[in-house]
């Protein structure tokens, strides 16, 4: 095998015929580089279509868990903890979509929610009508109105924690 290899005039004769074919080559090239093109971006486009059909579903899931947070009249607590596990399993179905740093960022934001949720849920059967006060010492000073304070910033707390993983989950498309 060896010895063909580097028999000189096999090579004469490969270089021969690679002349002879040049024009067929120089028709042929540019029609492979065009296919080549056309597949990867039909690739490209189906894989966005894809990827946006499900942030649609992921995003659409977090929608009135959002909405409910600008109402005064829901309860955050409950509204946590009816909604918590969709979100989860929204999250679960998602989560293929996100690599590398921005798979990091969003599961730091998720752990954040995650705590929220527990903290709500580690109360058990009071878990839905309790106010979680910041700390100990505002608990030792509270008034009724300081409960709705807690609930109004927590809202806000948990409202930002959602919007960002929202923003981190959303793809931006260049082309």
């Amino acid at each position: 095998m060896f010895r063909i290899i580097c028999n000189p005039f096999l090579w004469d004769v490969v270089i021969m015929m690679l002349e002879e074919l040049r024009p067929i080559f120089i028709v042929i090239l540019p029609v492979l580089i065009t296919a080549y093109i056309t597949i990867r971006y039909t690739e490209t486009k189906k894989r966005r279509e894809k990827f946006g059909e499900e942030y649609s579903n992921f995003r659409g899931i977090f929608i009135y868990f959002i909405n409910a947070l600008k109402s005064e009249s829901v309860s955050l607590n409950y509204t946590i903890l009816t909604e918590f596990k969709a979100h989860q399993g929204a999250k679960d179905i998602f989560i293929h979509n996100l690599r590398g740093p921005r798979l990091k960022r969003f599961n730091k934001k998720w752990a954040e929610y995650e705590a929220e949720y527990y903290k709500v849920k580690d109360l058990g059967v009071f878990g839905v009508a309790a106010a979680i006060a910041p700390s100990q010492e505002a608990l030792a000073n509270a008034t009724h109105l300081d409960a709705k304070k807690w609930e109004l910033e927590r809202k806000r707390k948990i409202h930002d924690i959602i919007t960002e993983l929202l923003k981190i989950s959303k793809r931006e498309i260049w082309l």
